[in-house]
């Protein structure tokens, strides 16, 4: 302390660097806060998406009790193709990405729907990927 008073730059010099952790602070902070939102959005979408797989899988089920345990070829896995398979007072689900009907592709929120070989059989795979591009199981 005998420093501060006896030097004048001293004195400067704390002062400076007390200001410059403040601006630091001001930037580093909202920038924190701002991916803090995005992440949580981000898990709230995946969660969208999982749960409108479930509801998808609940169509798949219904579709094949009536097909002899066949399931739906790719290109009835929408909302008009198999409309008349969803649970009493659920509509088809919303890709919360997209805002747009669940669909197959390959983008996020999008239905990765597969089975082994060129028909559709009674075994299928059932998927899509958050904004990371990894799974959203």
């Amino acid at each position: 302390m005998d420093v501060l008073r006896k030097s004048p730059s001293g004195a400067r010099l704390v002062l400076f660097a007390v200001a410059a952790a403040v601006a630091l602070a001001a930037v580093a902070v909202p920038i924190g806060v701002h991916a803090r939102r995005a992440a949580q959005a981000d898990r709230r979408k995946n969660a969208q998406v999982r749960a409108g797989l479930e509801t998808i899988r609940e169509v798949i089920y219904a579709y094949s009790k009536d097909h002899e345990s066949r399931i739906p070829a790719k290109e009835q896995l929408n909302a008009v193709g198999l409309a008349g398979y969803l649970p009493a007072g659920r509509a088809w689900p919303t890709n919360p990405f997209t805002s747009e009907p669940m669909r197959t592709g390959t983008g996020p929120g999008d239905i990765r729907y597969e089975y082994p070989g060129s028909t559709p059989a009674c075994v299928y795979t059932i998927d899509s990927v958050g904004t990371d591009g990894d799974s959203v199981w």
